[in-house]
């Protein structure tokens, strides 16, 4: 379910911005027109005494949600590779916002119950109101956490996920732990190297107005079939759950050696690399999107697919729909595509159906290896369909730039209104883009129109120098201006020259419903 908090306001409010250090550079902006504004790296967060650290890659993943209930959008960092104690233990730098929007000045670090080297808690974020109490909860994966059992063996990167619930005062400090055991109701679904916490999704698959909770573990094993992967999806609003949120024994789990699943656990599979969450046919039960980009289509290996569960008043039903490239108009199924590698959900073509961007960072175009391709598939009455359906690249007019080796367009992706039209727009991250330096990386917004995406109007957004990854990862927030871009680069090198610290910037967009409201304008240059 695709959430974004609506800021209403009351007389003049004055806001500083805070000039990013990320070049300023945008192009064909004529109805998407970006500003910078806050930008963030550790040193700057004012958490504690915390500081920048070599290899932290701040922002590897990003989530918002309102955690305190005060109307504002909070933001929630994570710094996988971050070293507490111990090397690679993680943590999550929360933001919590006021009118300006996120602030450096009320930030916490958040990191595990009990830490652990290398379990890079933060891999992944996802928040949701999985207690229905009106505060936003944020869950974190740590998929590379061990399981150690009675009798003393290590099991390696089982994984875990931590929910924290919101509050009044904000995030807990201690998280509800959930790792694949069903208290040995099967047996077999703690395992090594499942990576369990890998991807997240929330959104009300049941329609109980509690959010729910899905997570994946794509190096889960079946039979023979290693790293064949599957999903885990726990129910909110459980009496069980002494928050009336998530209980780790109640959930349902799917895997393509469900019954009724299309196609077979195999070994690489990688089921659930990727998740997104969207109501594809409006009838007021979320859906889920699951990556499997490594897949083996006919013969051709990692080419990739995604299937697609429908939601109704039981949760996520079993039976599923297949969409392969191949199903999209412009596209061709090929090896070593991976098609699936990312998800993002949002109604871009503003008929009230979410519908579906999926992308394909290691597809070639020609003799251009590893470009990367990204697809549109619009929802309907009837859940997604292909008519209407698109393919869409550096190769394709009106999209800025050039195709190249290894760039891997569409590596993230996202989907927010950012003008305020009713039409969101597609964003497409491409980290590995050589513009400024090597792997500066780079973003394209594409804005939405009635019949799908319009390239035309599109804009861009890159990266400052050598090795930022600007783009690595997406999302959306809103501060007084209107809605705003929140993107990662994990890759950047901090002011005192911590190699890959990472930091994130916002770019907000101006919301001419307010801005220009009874004739009070800003006069804000670029």
């Amino acid at each position: 379910m695709s959430k974004f908090v609506r800021i209403i306001t009351t007389g003049v409010v004055i806001c500083i911005i805070n000039q990013s250090v990320m070049a300023d550079q945008f192009s064909n902006t004529k109805t998407i027109d970006p500003y910078f504004g806050q930008y963030w790296d550790m040193d700057l967060a004012a958490a504690g005494s915390n500081e920048s650290q070599p290899g932290d890659r701040l922002g590897e993943s990003l989530s918002s949600g309102d955690f305190n209930g005060d109307g504002y959008p909070d933001l929630a960092i994570g710094s996988p590779k971050r070293n507490l104690f111990v090397n690679d233990a993680g943590a999550v730098l929360i933001l919590y916002g006021n009118q300006s929007g996120a602030t450096n000045t009320s930030s916490v670090l958040q990191f595990s119950n009990v830490v652990q080297e290398g379990e890079q808690f933060g891999t992944s974020l996802i928040s949701g109101d999985f207690n229905n109490d009106g505060y936003d909860d944020l869950v974190v994966g740590a998929p590379y956490k061990d399981f150690t059992n009675q009798a003393n063996v290590v099991f390696e990167d089982t994984g875990a996920v931590y929910v924290y619930y919101g509050s009044s005062i904000g995030l807990s400090n201690t998280g509800l732990f959930i790792d694949a055991d069903d208290n040995q109701q099967i047996g077999t679904d703690r395992q090594a190297f499942a990576e369990f916490g890998f991807a997240l999704a929330s959104g009300d698959f049941n329609g109980d107005d509690f959010d729910d909770l899905v997570v994946s573990a794509p190096g889960q094993n079946f039979n023979q079939a290693s790293n064949a992967g599957a999903i885990f999806i726990y129910y909110g609003g459980q009496v069980s759950s002494p928050l009336m949120g998530l209980d780790p024994l109640i959930r349902d789990s799917i895997s393509q050696s469900s019954p009724n699943v299309s196609g077979s656990s195999e070994t690489g599979d990688l089921f659930g690399f990727s998740l997104a969450a969207g109501d594809f046919n409006n009838n007021g039960y979320d859906d889920l999107a699951i990556g499997v980009p490594y897949e083996t289509v006919g013969n051709l290996t990692w080419a990739g697919l995604v299937q697609v569960f429908y939601g109704n008043s039981l949760g996520l039903i079993d039976d599923d729909q297949i969409w392969e490239q191949s199903d999209i108009t412009g596209a061709l199924t090929e090896s070593i595509d991976v098609f699936g590698f990312s998800l993002a959900v949002g109604d871009i073509n503003g008929d009230g159906n979410d519908d579906l961007l999926i992308g394909a960072p290691f597809e070639d175009l020609g003799n251009i290896v590893d470009a990367g391709a990204a697809h549109y598939i619009p929802g309907s009455g009837i859940g997604l369909t292909t008519t209407g359906s698109l393919t869409f690249s550096q190769q394709t007019a009106g999209i800025f730039g050039t195709a190249e080796t290894n760039d891997r367009f569409g590596y993230s992706l996202g989907v927010a209104d950012l003008n305020v039209d009713g039409f969101a727009e597609a964003i497409v991250g491409v980290p590995f883009e050589t513009n400024n330096g090597s792997e500066s990386g780079f973003i394209h917004v594409l804005p939405g129109l009635s019949t799908g995406i319009d390239f035309a109007e599109s804009s861009y957004l890159e990266g400052e120098q050598a090795g930022d990854n600007f783009g690595f990862a997406i999302n959306q927030s809103e501060n007084y201006f209107g809605p705003s871009l929140v993107v990662s680069a994990s890759g950047k090198t901090s002011g005192d020259g911590d190699i890959d610290a990472g930091s994130v910037s916002e770019i907000f967009y101006l919301n001419p419903d307010i801005i220009f409201k009874d004739g009070f304008e800003f006069n804000l240059g670029k």
